[in-house]
């Protein structure tokens, strides 16, 4: 049996039909950084995945984080609270110009290579939001992670997001050992992801692109 964790990207999902979709006004890679990541956990070589969802207000400032998905609950708690301090957003508009709620989701991974903290990243979708859940989009059997040597793995995607919220274009860019896993990738990530796309400010939806990183082991 084979497990899969996509980490969740950073992304907006709408509560209503918008005239103009949310979108960050400040950079996410400055939300969290390696200068956040606390000393004692360095020193102790602890790292975890965290993946938490939230709400954006009518006035672009996240609220309510809650923890969907962590491996160290100290980690996940001070992601929320750095969110909460950091990210904002242009709300999305309804048509009547008026701002209103939606929800987002963020997720990263916390590292340590070569002993320094390091901050993964886990998925950035362009603004658009999966229609689907990213953790269905992987299954047992779907890739052949048996042939890795360690029977574990990961990789980084990127893809092209249609304005009908098709994936498109997607390559591998970082690699797994297994060039039979990485083809699989792809493919099964085009036929299954479905997005809705961005909407731009003439009320339209808009292309755009992103990348997922994908961890998977053998159990």
């Amino acid at each position: 049996m084979s497990r899969f964790l996509i980490l969740a990207g950073i992304a907006a999902m709408m509560l209503a039909h918008p005239s103009v979709a949310q979108r960050r006004i400040t950079d996410p890679w400055s939300w969290i950084t390696t200068r956040d990541y606390p000393p004692e956990l360095v020193a102790a070589g602890t790292t975890g995945i965290t993946n938490v969802r939230f709400d954006i207000s009518e006035g672009g400032r996240v609220e309510n984080c809650r923890e969907e998905y962590v491996d160290v609950d100290q980690l996940g708690d001070l992601t929320c609270r750095l969110l909460m301090e950091r990210a904002r957003y242009e709300p999305a508009y309804d048509r009547q110009g008026s701002p209103f709620r939606s929800r987002g989701t963020f997720g990263i991974s916390w590292e340590i290579e070569n002993g320094a903290p390091a901050i993964v990243y886990a998925a950035d979708y362009g603004d658009a939001v999966p229609r689907n859940s990213p953790r269905g989009w992987y299954g047992p059997g779907d890739l052949p992670v048996r042939d890795l040597p360690s029977g574990s793995g990961s990789l980084v995607m990127r893809f092209d997001i249609s304005t009908e919220g098709r994936m498109t274009g997607c390559s591998v860019e970082r690699p797994s050992p297994s060039a039979a896993v990485n083809r699989q990738a792809c493919r099964v990530l085009e036929r299954r992801a479905r997005f809705h796309p961005p909407i731009g400010r003439d009320g339209l939806p808009r292309a755009t692109a992103g990348f997922v990183v994908l961890r998977f082991w053998a159990e």
